[in-house]
């Protein structure tokens, strides 16, 4: 049987740079703690990419955009000033490789 991070440590849900809407959607995807780190997330803020890693998701991309072009990406593990378009093309990370 699976084991499951509880959504929260609280009755609320907390907002970024919480890490509960990212271990609400892990729970709710059915996503063992072990298989963490597999999972790439995805944010275009501080906060956001803050809560990828408290939710302990095993990758966190930055994907700034002008409003947000000026925060602190460095809990990122990769910061795609190119957009998703460079995420899919320039590092091959949607491809299957076999």
């Amino acid at each position: 049987m699976m084991q499951l991070l509880p959504p929260t440590d609280s009755s609320e849900i907390r907002l970024k740079p919480h890490r509960d809407l990212y271990s609400l959607a892990l729970h709710r995807l059915s996503v063992p703690t072990e298989k963490f780190d597999e999972v790439i997330g995805f944010e275009d803020s501080e906060s956001g990419n803050l809560a990828i890693r408290a939710a302990g998701v095993g990758m966190a991309v930055a994907v700034p955009f002008a409003q947000t072009a000026g925060h602190n990406l460095n809990s990122a593990s990769y910061i795609a000033k190119g957009g998703l378009p460079e995420v899919i093309f320039k590092k091959h990370l949607f491809l299957n490789h076999t």
